[in-house]
């Protein structure tokens, strides 16, 4: 079992550089618009893809980010 963690660990890495390498090539605009397309049709492949374009491209997610931060962050305060 951890022999697979190891490799979908690496799979993932894998992934969000040939994705990373896939939004040079085509430009920002034209990759969202892609990925939109690709995904349209099934909700949960679509909010892993948006997971990794977050994790990759933070710049593009700042309500999310800040939003996470308060989750986190509620009631620690007391």
């Amino acid at each position: 079992m951890e022999e697979f963690t190891n490799n979908m660990k690496k799979a993932m890495e894998l992934i969000k550089i040939l994705l990373k390498e896939l939004e040079r090539l085509l430009g920002r605009d034209a990759y969202a618009k892609r990925i939109n397309e690709l995904t349209e049709d099934n909700s949960d492949i679509r909010k892993l893809a948006a997971g990794i374009d977050g994790q990759m491209n933070p710049e593009y997610y700042p309500n999310e980010q800040k939003e996470e931060q308060q989750q986190r962050h509620r009631g620690m305060s007391r």
